[in-house]
């Protein structure tokens, strides 16, 4: 598993949907369950919102 697996900050931040992985991040997220990426992350419009909150 790469290197940024083993950060258990950075896992439990995907699990509470506070964290958006970039897209290579979220590409080997789902190879490692060999599911697409849809099938392991959703998308939601008020991320968008939550998104531009923070710039």
């Amino acid at each position: 598993m790469h290197s940024y697996f083993n950060h258990r900050e950075t896992i439990s931040a995907l699990e509470k949907g506070k964290y958006n992985p970039s897209l290579k991040l979220a590409i080997d997220i789902a190879k490692v369950f060999g599911k697409q990426v849809e099938g392991v992350f959703h998308f939601y419009e008020d991320d968008i919102d939550d998104l531009d909150d923070d710039l």
